[in-house]
């Protein structure tokens, strides 16, 4: 996750929890210390992949599980206002 512009590309770090066959890791965001413009990044060898969360959220989920090739996680996002 980044905060702020794009351009400015300020990573956030979340807390992780492992689940099994994978990991659950929670951002929360506080107005007053982070700028408008979230995005959720992910990165797949040389293609990053953004897409940007709601300015209301305060919080996202992102759940990632490995599958049977390890080539093809399954990623999910969940914010909440």
């Amino acid at each position: 996750m980044y905060a702020g512009p794009i351009q400015r590309r300020g990573e956030l770090r979340g807390s992780d929890k492992r689940i099994k066959g994978g990991f659950v890791t929670h951002f929360g965001f506080n107005r007053d210390q982070h700028p408008p413009g979230k995005w959720f990044v992910c990165h797949y060898g040389h293609v990053q992949l953004m897409r940007r969360v709601a300015d209301t959220a305060t919080a996202c989920e992102l759940t990632h599980k490995n599958r049977k090739f390890p080539d093809e996680p399954t990623v999910k996002l969940i914010c909440r206002d």
